[in-house]
């Protein structure tokens, strides 16, 4: 569920991953390990894609602004 959410807020998915390979490491599983470590490879990768394309903004998720598209960073306030 975390990687899907990932798409949106890459940082999820990194925390996500970190969670599931504690709770390995904690227990022993295998099938948590494997978990965690796809979510920090996948959460890895989409926040560095994020970054690299919006800034810091892109961590933050759509709408935060970025490139003035929606959110708070808008002109709407602008025109009267």
């Amino acid at each position: 569920m975390f990687m899907l959410i990932g798409r949106r807020y890459p940082w999820v998915s990194l925390v996500g991953g970190a969670v599931f390979l504690a709770i390995a490491i904690a227990t022993g599983s295998v099938g948590a390990g494997l978990i965690g470590c796809l979510g920090l490879v996948l959460g890895g990768y989409r926040s560095f894609i994020a970054v690299r394309r919006r800034g810091l903004a892109g961590l933050v998720g759509p709408g935060s602004g970025a490139g003035g598209r929606g959110g708070f960073g808008g002109t709407r306030g602008m025109l009267r």
